[in-house]
């Protein structure tokens, strides 16, 4: 569970909860769900961004927040990638004090970097991307690829039958992605063989 704090009246909802949890648990004997304070400053950028109405246009700009709470509990990177949109929200968050000294263009580089190091530390399936559309944004953070490459690679992905990358020849084959790029992104791409298995495809799994 993630409550987010921006007032010290969340340290009554914070026992709140732990009061209802501990009597689950001892009542009907549900599992003790960890409880965590989470930052708002994040879910309040994206509950108005242009995103968050495109993505949720019926629901409530706090019930678009807790989305963004719960999303950043879970994989706080794809929480702060959603943001890193043509509407530049990411640079409305505060990173450090003195940000506002540097020009737009020298701070969106250099965050920009920073998710290229990470999102490439950790590696990006494709395959998940296409199953979760909010995981999308990882992708342009690829090696070799950027905004324009990953919106192309998506698109033509779910176009394919099954919308699934099996392996990283397709990457080539099907998605026209030239040699310096794929050099660049194949040791990047995860493919869970696992689910490939389990999707009914009659490719051949290259483990």
């Amino acid at each position: 569970i993630a409550i987010g704090c921006d007032t010290l009246v969340t340290r009554t909802v914070m026992d709140e909860f732990v009061a209802v949890v501990q009597e689950l648990h001892e009542k009907e004997q549900f599992p003790l769900i960890p409880i965590e304070y989470m930052d708002t400053e994040l879910s309040v950028v994206y509950m108005n961004s242009k995103k968050a109405i495109q993505d949720f246009p019926n629901y409530p700009s706090k019930l678009r927040q807790a989305i963004s709470l719960a999303r950043r509990l879970q994989d706080p990177l794809i929480e702060f990638a959603q943001l890193c949109s043509p509407d530049e929200d990411i640079l409305c968050l505060k990173f450090h004090p003195l940000q506002e000294y540097l020009s737009k263009e020298d701070l969106q580089s250099s965050v920009y970097q920073e998710f290229i190091i990470h999102v490439n530390e950790l590696g990006v399936d494709l395959n998940h991307c296409l199953l979760y559309n909010y995981t999308a944004p990882l992708v342009q953070f690829i090696g070799g690829f950027g905004p324009r490459k990953a919106a192309y690679l998506l698109r033509t992905l779910k176009k394919q039958n099954p919308p699934l990358l099996e392996n990283r020849t397709q990457l080539v084959q099907n998605c026209q992605v030239g040699k310096v790029v794929f050099i660049n992104c194949a040791g990047f791409i995860k493919i869970d063989t696992t689910q490939m298995s389990d999707s009914g495809t009659d490719t051949y799994i290259e483990v």
